[in-house]
């Protein structure tokens, strides 16, 4: 996969009318350095109907070198819908080699009105989910730790499994990349403990998932130049870049040690020759709460 776009969003929750009416604007950025022609694509998520949306103008378009457009995406939810929260995002591919040139965009959530008191809405960083398709992610189950602590019974409230669950071996796959280079990095969120998680189901979405939390990756460069202008259409805090994030689903049951593990890959097409540095936070779901986080360096010539 080659990402040769950035798909950002304003606001990750949007708020439907009282016709079940609404829309989101999307920016597309051209970040291959050459002029390229792009289609824009609805993906509707967790079961969300695809003839709830349409796009407001052309979904194909021609980008300038370094060029961005916006992509307004309506949204028309059927007044019989079942309450409930939906899921969808925008994502991009080239035209001249659609296989190969695509960019997935951030999940954007809404809900559908339920007479019900509504719950918590989700917390603003769920845009970042595969945010500009610059991020591929693995996740899978592995490992033990070796230092666990915890008296080997259950935990079963979400405060006690955020405070079990700590993040280990963060590191990338060589220490110098040349520009163009696909860095990849690794990292796991582990059960520190001796006890079994038994994780609540949450019903946030249109289908529900076992959530231990949010994982958010951060880069920036270490120089006296911190901007990296091929995230450009990424989120910023201070001068740290957003390369991605995601909720955390698991299995119901976390054992004593087990590690939910991670492999991402980012692309350094772009970026200027340096120091620079990854950080990954765990976050707990309802708050803006970093739990735990580590960074890790590389160079880039």
């Amino acid at each position: 996969m080659v990402n040769v776009f950035a798909v950002t969003v304003a606001t990750s929750n949007v708020k439907l009318d009282g016709k079940k009416q609404g829309e989101v604007s999307f920016t597309v950025s051209n970040t291959s350095g050459r002029a390229l022609d792009g289609r824009a694509r609805i993906v509707p998520q967790a079961g969300t109907p695809l003839n709830w949306f349409t796009l407001a103008d052309e979904a194909q378009r021609s980008f300038a070198v370094n060029g961005t457009q916006q992509y307004t995406v309506n949204i028309a939810v059927p007044p019989d819908a079942p309450a409930g929260r939906y899921l969808f995002r925008l994502d991009m591919v080239g035209i001249a080699n659609p296989d190969e040139e695509f960019a997935e965009g951030p999940t954007v959530a809404f809900d559908v009105a339920t007479p019900t008191p509504t719950k918590k809405p989700f917390p603003w960083w769920i845009l970042l989910l595969i945010l500009a398709g610059l991020v591929v992610c693995v996740a899978g189950v592995a490992g033990i730790s070796l230092l666990l602590r915890g008296g080997g019974g259950e935990i079963t409230d979400l405060e006690g499994i955020f405070e079990a669950i700590g993040l280990e071996d963060l590191q990338t796959d060589k220490a110098t990349y040349i520009a163009g280079e696909k860095v990849v990095f690794t990292y796991s969120l582990v059960n520190q403990t001796r006890d079994t998680l038994i994780v609540p189901l949450n019903n946030d979405f249109s289908q529900p998932f076992f959530l231990i939390g949010i994982r958010q990756q951060w880069i920036e460069r270490l120089e006296a130049d911190t901007d990296i202008p091929a995230l450009a259409g990424a989120a910023r805090d201070g001068d740290r870049f957003a390369i991605g994030g995601s909720i955390i689903p698991v299995d119901e049951e976390v054992a004593p040690g087990q590690a939910i593990s991670f492999t991402e890959g980012l692309n350094s097409t772009g970026f200027a020759p340096g120091r620079y540095r990854i950080t990954v936070e765990y976050k707990a779901l309802d708050s803006d709460e970093v739990l735990d986080e580590a960074s890790v360096e590389f160079e880039v010539r």
